[in-house]
């Protein structure tokens, strides 16, 4: 029932084939509220029903607000489960066979030969033998017969295998079922493939509608797509990292390969990104929660700290990281102490950051951002 009120009251946005304008508006006419009524609205919203006011006359017929009419009685076995309405093309080869009496492999050539929309001397031989033989078979006048004709032609141009709609069906059923049951999910897959018969930005606005949180892009939580983390017990619906503006696909892969970062400077060493991309994840708060001077970044005066920070980590043997790391807190100046602490002022790497900050290393990390 809850899948049922989704799909009848149109709020399937982002579900496989049924979320159009034209489609949402088929599904409430119809009060659809199964797979079967998914199917005949995905055979109906087609050129040629909608032809000649037919799927106006389905949807009444439906609802019952009208009986059901049949060009000749003979036709009523064929299409009494679409109340006279050809919504298949399975019902063409049905009518071609049971009407006209023509071969099943006369009949399927028919069915091709309309959908190639073939006016040639084929379709006119068909023709003919289909007039001839609803007379011989079911007493059929020849204008009927030439009525059922052009209803058929008009409609098998555009029409839908009963297979095919029924396969779409089950789809956009399921499709409905993970939006009302997992929606953090269903619109982080669906924001995550870009979307499908809308922008993204309607996604976004359909997220918000269901009550999700959307946050931005950070590197402790976001994966490179869009992506659903639990946080406090709630499902946060966190963009991707694809969506930051000249992050590489290396800088996206080290960041899921070393998280969790514990500060600004321990993501600086483990993932060396350069300063382009670290201005644009401080813009869209990817790093969130760790200690940085925010204009500093923006302003690109510690452009030079995070090229070579992370390559001087890189050359630290791994006891000597293990004794930083826990030290580290968020600043570059505890981080240079750390490292001169450890090593000694002679140390080879001690000197190559003596010559990054141009004079003697500080003797404490304060006096290092005083430096700075």
């Amino acid at each position: 029932p809850q899948v049922s009120d989704v799909i009848r009251n149109g709020r399937n946005i982002g579900c496989f084939q049924i979320e159009s304008p034209g489609m949402r508006a088929t599904l409430r006419e119809i009060c659809a509220q199964s797979i079967d009524d998914i199917m005949v609205a995905l055979a109906l919203y087609r050129p040629g029903p909608l032809t000649g006011g037919l799927k106006d006359a389905f949807v009444r017929r439906h609802l019952g607000k009208e009986p059901a009419s049949y060009p000749h009685p003979s036709l009523e076995p064929l299409l009494a489960d679409t109340y006279g309405v050809i919504l298949y093309q399975e019902q063409v080869l049905k009518i071609a066979h049971g009407l006209a009496g023509l071969s099943l492999s006369d009949a399927d050539l028919l069915r091709r030969a309309m959908s190639h929309f073939d006016p040639g001397k084929q379709m006119q031989t068909l023709k003919e033998k289909f007039i001839q033989g609803s007379a011989e078979h079911n007493q059929v006048p020849q204008s009927v017969a030439e009525q059922v004709w052009e209803y058929m032609a008009a409609f098998a141009g555009y029409g839908f295998p009963k297979a095919h709609a029924a396969s779409y069906a089950q789809i956009g059923w399921r499709s409905a079922w993970c939006k009302k049951h997992f929606p953090a999910e269903f619109m982080a897959a669906v924001l995550a493939n870009w979307g499908g018969y809308y922008s993204q930005r309607v996604y976004l606005t359909e997220a918000r509608r269901l009550g999700l949180s959307i946050r931005p892009p950070h590197v402790n939580h976001a994966r490179k797509e869009f992506s659903v983390q639990t946080i406090n017990d709630q499902p946060i619906l966190f963009m991707g990292l694809d969506q930051v503006k000249d992050l590489t696909n290396r800088t996206q892969t080290a960041i899921q390969r070393n998280l969790p970062f514990r500060s600004f400077t321990d993501f600086l060493a483990r993932v060396d990104p350069r300063p382009v991309e670290v201005e644009n994840l401080v813009k869209t708060g990817a790093l969130e929660g760790f200690v940085y001077r925010r204009p500093d970044v923006e302003a690109g005066t510690i452009d030079r700290w995070v090229e070579n920070l992370g390559k001087a980590y890189q050359l630290l043997p791994a006891e000597v990281l293990k004794e930083i790391q826990p030290s580290v807190d968020g600043t570059l100046g505890r981080a240079v102490h750390s490292i001169k602490k450890v090593l000694g002022e002679e140390h080879t790497l001690v000197r190559k950051l003596k010559s990054m900050v141009k004079g003697p290393l500080p003797s404490s990390p304060d006096d290092f951002e005083r430096k700075k």
